[in-house]
């Protein structure tokens, strides 16, 4: 599902040469404000991001 797109893509990539940890998801239908994604392409994103999150605390505390 993940691609890079536009100036976002690149910001992401950018983090990504500096090591910084990030996730970037375009999802090619849905676009901006489609909420929780409810059966399109970017369902489950709050999921993924809450997961994200909790791998950096892990991270942060060890």
């Amino acid at each position: 599902m993940s691609f890079r797109y536009g100036i976002l893509g690149e910001f992401a990539d950018r983090l990504e040469e500096l090591g910084v940890s990030s996730r970037y998801e375009h999802p090619k239908t849905g676009g901006h404000g489609f909420g929780l994604g409810t059966e399109t392409e970017a369902e489950g994103w709050t999921d993924r991001a809450v997961a994200f999150w909790d791998e950096l605390m892990k991270e942060k505390m060890v």
